[in-house]
């Protein structure tokens, strides 16, 4: 299985980390490790 990160820089905001795992999983994208 080949691994990639995904990093992202941005401003806070109610629902965003709710956004970026719905595009990981649209895109069948498996979340090993979340660090805020």
């Amino acid at each position: 299985m080949e691994r990639k990160t995904l990093l992202t820089h941005c401003i806070d905001a109610p629902g965003l980390i709710s956004k970026i795992t719905n595009i990981c999983y649209k895109h069948q994208l498996n979340i090993i490790h979340n660090n805020e």
